[in-house]
């Protein structure tokens, strides 16, 4: 190959390794096909390079990075991670609760944000319990950090300003935090006591995708989860793929409850007898079912034991 040193060539030919730069004129360009023809060996090498440069740099998903990284650049996010998302680099709690957020206070009863509240506890939990060995939670993420997180890098000269975690939220009892706060510490210590992680999810029991419902299995206990936004259901039965359900079995946890943030007067209502359990349960609702003496091993984690929500803000402070 032989290139001028004129335009483009210049920024993506390596002289003597791809090819010849020369000047744009007569007698530089002759010295370039004199210098091919003295070395064809030399010559077969570079064009095998230059052929592979053109593949790997000069092809659309190539392109298409680089056009990216230009994009990001001007919008001062390069070296941000890559979201695939609209609202790019948002927690959940963002997207559910930030058009909300004058809302957050315990006396405001806002359908919305209690909305966004119930799917969040939800989807922590089914994340927690279906098909994971473990679990990673980003920062903030326990209680519902609302803004999105940009972490120091060069092209917001290592600033932290956006990366800083308000974890005094969780502590205001005005606040509807502390609710989800002390929500991620039960599913943490249930999973801890009752050994999800130690068991492979059993089969899904129930996936009603008219009704919004779906039950599964996992160790000794059965998730049961109401994603339907207005719908109660109602002795919905749920019967065992291998064994009958052991008849002791009662509710360990129930996202409805008041000290997540749910309602007073939970509708949650559960009939283990013969072998099949029947579950009544409101809308954008979850509950985990234990056997008694799982249950009982619940008892010796003393946080698990708080019923008011204001004494946990008090124990964490």
């Amino acid at each position: 190959m032989i290139a001028t040193t004129s335009g483009g060539p210049r920024d993506f030919v390596w002289h003597d390794r791809d090819g010849y730069l020369v000047d744009p004129n007569p007698g530089s360009i002759s010295w370039g096909c004199k210098k091919l023809c003295e070395n064809f060996e030399h010559a077969k090498w570079m064009g095998k390079r230059a052929k592979e440069k053109a593949l790997s740099e000069f092809n659309w998903s190539e392109i298409a990075r680089q056009t990216e990284r230009v994009y990001s650049e001007q919008l001062c996010l390069h070296g941000a991670p890559i979201w695939r998302s609209r609202t790019s680099g948002c927690p959940l709690a963002t997207q559910l609760l930030l058009p909300h957020k004058d809302d957050l206070g315990v006396l405001v009863d806002s359908p919305f944000l209690l909305r966004g509240l119930s799917l969040l506890k939800m989807i922590r939990l089914i994340t927690t319990s279906l098909g994971t060995s473990a679990l990673l939670t980003w920062m903030g993420s326990e209680f519902g950090h609302l803004e999105p997180i940009d972490m120091p890098r060069p092209a917001n000269q290592f600033s932290s300003y956006k990366a800083r975690i308000s974890y005094d939220s969780a502590d205001n009892k005005a606040l509807r935090y502390k609710h989800l706060q002390m929500f991620d510490m039960f599913v943490n210590v249930m999973a801890m006591a009752l050994q999800w992680f130690m068991h492979p999810t059993g089969p899904i029991l129930v996936q009603d995708n008219d009704r919004k419902l779906i039950a599964f299995e996992r160790a000794s206990c059965l998730f049961v989860f109401n994603f339907h936004p207005t719908e109660s259901c109602q002795d919905y039965s749920i019967t065992s793929s291998d064994r009958p359900f052991p008849s002791d079995l009662m509710c360990v946890l129930d996202t409805s409850e008041e000290r997540f943030g749910g309602s007073a007067a939970p509708q949650t209502r559960i009939n283990a007898s013969s072998g099949t359990v029947k579950a009544s349960l409101a809308p954008r609702t979850a509950v985990v079912l234990a056997p008694a003496a799982a249950a009982s091993a619940l008892k010796k984690f003393g946080n698990l034991q708080i019923t008011k929500i204001d004494d946990y803000v008090d124990s964490m402070c």
